[in-house]
C-alpha cells in the first residue's frame, strides 16, 4: 500500500525529474501496465476525468504512455512521487528502478530542507529550567546527564516472505536526527535482524554499564508486527513484552527508577481503520453496551471487592524499605493500537515517526513526553489519509512512568541536582 500526506501540485517538476520521465519513455511503453496507475493518480487529484478521457482516445501503448507522461511533467513534484508510489502499489517494481527510485530516495538536488535545518527550540533561560526541576523534583524525572541516555535503534526492511518495508530508511534518519539534537549518543542502527537476534540486541542492551551514569534509555523498532509480537526478517515472532521486559527494573538495574523510552513502529493486526464522519452517528448509539451497567455495578462494590490485606491509609516508610515495582519507568509508544495495521509512506516515511519528529522539534522544550505524544496522535489522526483506500490510523501509548518527563534539550548538569 503506498501513502502520503496531503501536499500540492502547484510547485512545478524539478527538470531532473522531467528528464527522468522523458529519456525511460521507451521502457514504459514496453513494461508500464497503465490501466493499473489510472485510478490511483485520479484518487491523488494527479489525473482528472478530462485527462482520462484524453488517454483513453489513444489507441496503442505507446501513445497512451507519451500522452501519459506528457501530462505529468505539467502537474508538479507531487506527480512524480504519486507516479513512483503508484508503481509499487501495483508492483511494477522494475519500472521504479528506472532511476525513479534515485530520485525519490533523495539522490537529486531538491528543494525540501535537510534533516540538520530542523533545531530543536530550547529555553532561552538555563537556569529556570534547573530551578524548575529542582523545585518539582518529587514530580519531574532527572534528565541532565550527558548524554541524556544510549538509544538503540532496530530498522528491519527486508523480509524472507513478507513485504518490503519501502521509506523505512526514512523512519531511521528520522530518529537518529531527533534523538541526537535531544541529547541522546544514538548507537549504529541494527539492520535486518532475525526474531532471536532482536532479543539478543536488546540483552546486550541492557547490560551496558553506560546507563549507571545516564539518566534515560531510548529503544525505536521499525518492523512489521501483529497484536502483541513484533516479527524479524526471518518472519519469525517475538512478544513485545519479552522484548521490553529485558529494560525493567529487575533485568536492568543500570536504569532503575529512570525512564525508558519505547517507540514501535509496527502494525498491530490487520484490520483498517476506515474512520467515521462525525455527526453519522445516532445519539444512542453506543460502544460496548453493557460496559456501562457494569461499570456502575462494579463501582459501587469495589470497596467491597477490595483485596481486605491492602492498607488503604498507606503507611511511611524509610526509602531504603520502598520497592520499586518491577514494570516501572516505561512509557510504550505504538504507531497503532492492538489490531489495527500501521501506514507507512513509501517516499517519506510512516506517518507516526514523521509526526514524531514534528512535534517533538518544536514542543521538547516546553512540553512533556505524554503531552507531546498527544499532540502525535492528533496530527496522525487529522493530517494523514491513505491515497488509494482513504483509511487513516490512530497511534497509542502506554505509559507506567512515575514522573512527568521533560526533555531539557540543551540543558545538562554534571551535579546532582
Amino acid at each position: 500500500m503506498i501513502l502520503r500526506s496531503g501536499g500540492s501540485t502547484t510547485s512545478s517538476m524539478t527538470i531532473q525529474r522531467r528528464n527522468v520521465l522523458t529519456t525511460n519513455l521507451i521502457e514504459f511503453t514496453k513494461y508500464l501496465n497503465i490501466e493499473s496507475v489510472i485510478p490511483i493518480l485520479k484518487n491523488n487529484n494527479i489525473l482528472n476525468s478530462n485527462d482520462i478521457e484524453i488517454l483513453l482516445k489513444e489507441f496503442g501503448r505507446k501513445e497512451q504512455c507519451s500522452q501519459l507522461i506528457r501530462i505529468l511533467k505539467t502537474r508538479g513534484n507531487i506527480a512524480f512521487d504519486i507516479f513512483y508510489e503508484s508503481l509499487l502499489e501495483t508492483h511494477q517494481y522494475n519500472i521504479a528502478k528506472f532511476n525513479i527510485d534515485k530520485i525519490i530516495n533523495g539522490i537529486e538536488e531538491d528543494d525540501s530542507p535537510p534533516l540538520n535545518t530542523y533545531m530543536i527550540q530550547t529555553s532561552s533561560n538555563y537556569a529556570s529550567n534547573l530551578d524548575y526541576y529542582i523545585n518539582n523534583k518529587e514530580h519531574i524525572y532527572k534528565m541532565f546527564s550527558n548524554p541524556k541516555g544510549l538509544a538503540l535503534i532496530i530498522n528491519n526492511q527486508h523480509f524472507q516472505t513478507m513485504n518490503e518495508r519501502f521509506g523505512t530508511e526514512k523512519d531511521e534518519e528520522y530518529l537518529i536526527s531527533l534523538f541526537s539534537k535531544l541529547g541522546y549518543k544514538c548507537l549504529p542502527t541494527f539492520r535486518d535482524l532475525k526474531a532471536m537476534e532482536m532479543l539478543e540486541k536488546m540483552k546486550k542492551f541492557s547490560r551496558l554499564p553506560e546507563h549507571y551514569s545516564h539518566d534515560s534509555a531510548v529503544v525505536c523498532v521499525l518492523t512489521h508486527g501483529e497484536t502483541d509480537c513484533l516479527y524479524g526478517v526471518d518472519d519469525n515472532q517475538i512478544l513485545v513484552q519479552d522484548f521490553i521486559s529485558f529494560l525493567n527494573a529487575k533485568n536492568c538495574p543500570g536504569l532503575l527508577n529512570k525512564p525508558k523510552l519505547f517507540f514501535i513502529q509496527a502494525c498491530r493486526g490487520s484490520k483498517y481503520d476506515e474512520g467515521v464522519i462525525p455527526n453519522t452517528l445516532l445519539p444512542n448509539d453506543e460502544v460496548d453496551s453493557n460496559w456501562s451497567a457494569l461499570f456502575r455495578k462494579k463501582n459501587n462494590s469495589y470497596k467491597e471487592n477490595f483485596p481486605k490485606h491492602v492498607d488503604y491509609g498507606g503507611r511511611n516508610k524509610n526509602y531504603s524499605d520502598i520497592k520499586i515495582p518491577i514494570e516501572a519507568d516505561i512509557l510504550v509508544a505504538y504507531a497503532t493500537p492492538s489490531g489495527y495495521v500501521s501506514w507507512r509512506n513509501s517516499v517519506n516515511g510512516s506517518w507516526f515517526i514523521q509526526s514524531i519528529f514534528k512535534i517533538f522539534h518544536e514542543y521538547a522544550a516546553t512540553h512533556d513526553i505524554l503531552s507531546m505524544l498527544t499532540m502525535v496522535n492528533q496530527m496522525v489522526a487529522e493530517k494523514f489519509v491513505s491515497t488509494n483506500t482513504k483509511n487513516v490510523q490512530m497511534p497509542d501509548f502506554c505509559s507506567r512512568l512515575k514522573k512527568k518527563l521533560y526533555f531539557f534539550p540543551g540543558v545538562i548538569s554534571e551535579s546532582e541536582v
